[in-house]
């Protein structure tokens, strides 16, 4: 603890390590599967209620630093109002959407790998479940989403891109 009155003080210190209220990464297992958990929750819900973000929308600013770069099946997206943009985009196509499972495959304090089973009902009634992968890293100085790739298992990905609806 720093003492002004005393001239022993380390003031090498870096000013992190008094700063009590900085991030230091996960700390458990139970912690990251939360995170990802209420992390895609929020997003299938979000599409399934035709939720439309914008730049002061509360769940993506919870979620996702501004410079956050997210790619899904290939399709990346760079800073948060770019991901909003393709959030809000992906609106016409899907009717419902859930998150049948969720299963952290490996973490560190500020990354982690997972496996998911979501179940997707297109607008044009096709329905279809997306088995796929994701790696998250997260911000070393808060709980927000710096980088994730996503990618559906190949007869996942094909079956979508079968079931999706076409542009009239």
């Amino acid at each position: 603890k720093y003492d002004r009155n005393n001239d022993n003080n380390n003031t090498n210190l870096s000013l992190d390590v008094l700063d009590e209220s900085k991030w230091t990464g996960f700390e458990s297992l139970d912690e990251v599967e939360e995170f990802g958990r209420n992390y895609y929750h929020g997003v299938l819900n979000a599409i399934t209620n035709n939720e439309i973000f914008n730049i002061n929308s509360t769940f993506p600013n919870k979620y996702l630093d501004t410079n956050v770069s997210i790619t899904v099946n290939g399709v990346t997206t760079n800073g948060l109002l770019d991901w909003i943009k393709y959030h809000n985009s992906g609106m016409n196509h899907i009717k419902q959407c859930y998150m049948a499972d969720f299963h952290i495959l490996s973490w560190i304090p500020y990354s982690f790998a997972a496996k998911y089973t979501i179940s997707v009902i297109f607008s044009n009634e096709q329905k279809c479940v997306n088995h796929g992968t994701v790696s998250m890293i997260m911000s070393k100085k808060d709980k927000k989403i710096m980088t994730a790739v996503s990618t559906s298992d190949n007869s996942s990905y094909l079956n979508m891109i079968q079931s999706m609806p076409r542009p009239k």
